[in-house]
């Protein structure tokens, strides 16, 4: 899922490496934090947790390296194709024991009781477990449900438990196992205090499309007091430096967990109203303060970015790092007709205004070259056609707006392509439009669109859209690290993560020059079939200072993204013994061009 991208979560927490027995189990509201020892990988992840009789909630953060734990016994059943054999982890006795004990226990979803599977890791060492989904968005694996769900407690085994468990989506699933397969993947188990803050409707704004906004955000005490007189504060920096300072008291703040009601509080802390006025980037840093300053709440603070812009809209902070792109998994893509399409919401001002381009990114165009070329169709829809400041639950019949962008071969992963419409498009005032990138009805398994994400915020309403095959989910999306119910149009605070690289830009917005084809020739690769090396010939026309070189799997995964300088006419000699097999795209760009090559990995 980077990537490297601002985390939302407060700098405070102490990552507590705990060991067999200690009392510190099943949570409320925790995300999971992946991060690589080398410091290139940030994501936050959605997750839930295991059910209330599992135990009290997490005190504090839990980081710890994930390992994959097997039984050596239990086959994968039940339409599960993605499971490898003993993951499931219902025999008593995990093989790889030596491996799992002191880490984080990374197990399949399916054969057994879930308590089953978190006492036996438990039993083997393991500091918390990880339980992932073995059922793609789209479609079902047998008996199980797709997405996020909460995990049952089944006694016995559930009384008998100490350690903390999640669950996750195959999708996110699927993009971790990728990063355990090139080296050492850390997980940690955040306990916010102070969580999913908000401000604006969207990252970035045009400044004459700015409207007042409260920023907000989650309190959840994490302790088993009620807490009196809680000042809540939130300094607002705006890019000339100057701070501006809401504070909002709350004279009873309850318990984070009521056990015996079986009630979660978490307030949403809302501030008074504040209106952006200059160009350029604003931070929002929310504190709190107790009068006896010693609860963990005290120690909070989380951050929060948007910019106003001079005619860009986006819901993303513009930073996908090495992102792979999000692509659903391909048999669901075959059974949902090859529909595939991802949009964004943008509200207007007071004034309306007018909507000339949109922009997005995909992470593996390489790989979408369809015939005599791929092409995305952008529409522009009025999304709230009742007025209700929501976007409706239903697209739209038809779009106020349409276009086409073509792929040519100069595209580069992760970078944007703009398409104009064919005329400036007047939109209301106050109005929610969505801007949606329309690719599906391909039934190519090999041509599923990666839309790029990067970074992204935390908003009041409902951000960005899906359509696959008949399902069209206008809310942040479960397998995509939102929040929510699935389909549920009125979801109002998704947790953070990432978001669709789809901007709507506004009058006035002049798109880069695009980049020409590098001639046939001037790159070349060899073998095209390999196990191990990978031979890149350059015979540039002059001597080129900088030449950039991205390395994308067909499924978008990003491989390697390297610079090199002055180049003209030599060989570089690319490594692949430890990239899985499959169909690979090597993008070069350069200031006289781009040109995409492919080679294939064979095990």
């Amino acid at each position: 899922m980077k990537r490297v991208f601002y985390t939302l979560y407060a700098s405070f927490m102490v990552l507590l490496f705990v060991s067999i027995g200690t009392q510190v189990v099943a949570q409320d509201l925790v995300h999971l934090r992946i991060t690589t020892p080398d410091g290139a990988i940030d994501w936050d992840i959605d997750a839930t947790k295991t059910a209330n009789d599992h135990g009290p909630q997490l005190p504090e953060s839990i980081s710890g390296e994930i390992v994959k734990a097997f039984d050596g016994v239990t086959e994968p059943s039940d339409n599960d194709t993605w499971t490898e054999f003993g993951q499931y982890c219902c025999d008593p006795t995990i093989v790889n024991a030596d491996e799992v004990a002191g880490k984080i226990a990374y197990i399949s979803r399916g054969a057994c009781i879930f308590s089953g599977k978190i006492l036996n890791a438990q039993n083997a060492g393991a500091i918390a477990v990880i339980i992932a989904n073995r059922a793609p968005f789209g479609l079902d694996a047998g008996t199980h449900t797709q997405g996020l769900i909460t995990m049952a407690g089944t006694a016995p085994e559930s009384d008998s438990i100490t350690i903390p468990a999640i669950f996750i989506s195959y999708e996110d699933r699927i993009e971790i196992e990728k990063l355990m397969e090139l080296g050492p993947v850390m997980g940690t188990f955040e306990a916010s205090t102070l969580y999913d803050a908000a401000g604006p409707m969207a990252y970035s704004t045009p400044l004459d499309q700015v409207q007042p906004f409260n920023p907000k955000v989650i309190a959840y005490t994490r302790t088993t007091d009620t807490l009196f007189n809680v000042d809540f504060r939130v300094d607002i920096t705006d890019p000339s430096g100057n701070t501006t300072t809401l504070t909002e008291p709350v004279d009873t703040l309850l318990p984070g967990k009521d056990w015996n009601a079986g009630v979660i509080h978490e307030p949403i802390i809302e501030f008074g109203e504040y209106t952006p006025t200059e160009l350029g980037a604003y931070t929002m840093t929310f504190t709190a303060q107790t009068a006896e300053g010693t609860w963990p709440i005290d120690d909070a603070e989380i951050s929060q970015s948007f910019e106003v812009t001079e005619y860009t809209y986006a819901i993303d902070n513009g930073n996908p790092g090495d992102l792979d792109g999000r692509q659903v998994n391909e048999v669901s893509y075959l059974e949902n007709t090859g529909i595939y399409n991802m949009g964004a919401f943008y509200r207007t001002g007071a004034n309306g205004g007018t909507a000339t381009h949109v922009s997005f990114a995909v992470a593996n165009p390489g790989a979408l070259d369809i015939g005599n070329g791929f092409d995305f169709t952008i529409n522009l829809y009025n999304a709230d056609m009742d007025g209700d400041g929501f976007p409706d639950a239903e697209l739209p019949a038809e779009p106020i707006a349409s276009t086409v962008y073509s792929l040519d071969g100069s595209e580069v992963p992760n970078e944007l392509m703009h398409a104009a419409f064919p005329s400036p498009v007047t939109l209301d005032a106050n109005g929610t439009y969505l801007a949606m990138v329309v690719s599906g009805g391909f039934a190519f398994t090999d041509q599923i669109p990666a839309y790029t994400t990067a970074g992204g915020t935390v908003y009041p309403t409902t951000s960005c859209a899906m359509q696959f095959g008949t399902i069209y989910r206008p809310a942040s999306l479960e397998w995509w690290n939102g929040g929510g119910t699935a389909g549920d149009a009125t979801n109002t605070y998704p947790y953070g993560g990432r978001s669709p690289m789809i901007r709507m830009q506004m009058e006035g917005f002049v798109p880069p020059v695009s980049v020409d084809l590098l001639p046939e020739g001037q790159v070349n690769i060899f073998p095209t079939l390999t196990k191990d090396m990978v031979n890149i010939q350059f015979e540039l026309a002059q001597n080129t200072p900088d030449v950039k070189m991205i390395v994308v799997s067909a499924d978008g995964q990003m491989m390697l993204a390297q610079e090199y300088n002055n180049v003209m006419n030599e060989t570089i000699e690319l490594n692949v013994q430890n990239y899985p097999a499959g169909n690979y795209f090597v993008t070069i760009k350069t200031d006289q061009g781009v040109r995409t090559k492919k080679f294939v990995v064979v095990r």
